[in-house]
């Protein structure tokens, strides 16, 4: 949400992906890129990162709403839950 408000990410304009990742998984406001979350990523046969497509953003009074469609076909289970999920821009490759 921060890059997202200083205008550094644009919703609906940047290639949006989307990651899963199990509980194990630490986060920080610090964490930059893709390569620092890998480790913990889901490994479920036939997974693949998705690209976000279909995105909007909506006012509803003081909330911003954003929106868009992922699709995961073909994954089937991991040796992990998928606890949850990581929408990132994609600048030059998936890192």
């Amino acid at each position: 949400m921060i890059r997202i408000a200083n205008c550094s990410v644009d919703w609906v304009s940047d290639t949006i992906k989307v990651a899963l990742y199990d509980e194990t998984q630490n986060l920080s406001a610090n964490v930059e890129f893709m390569s620092q979350v890998s480790a913990t990523e889901f490994a479920g046969s036939g997974y693949a990162r998705a690209t976000v497509v279909n995105k909007s953003i909506t006012l509803d009074g003081n909330a911003v709403n954003f929106a868009g469609d992922a699709t995961f076909s073909s994954v089937s289970a991991g040796a992990d839950d998928v606890q949850f999920a990581i929408y990132y821009k994609e600048v030059t490759d998936d890192t």
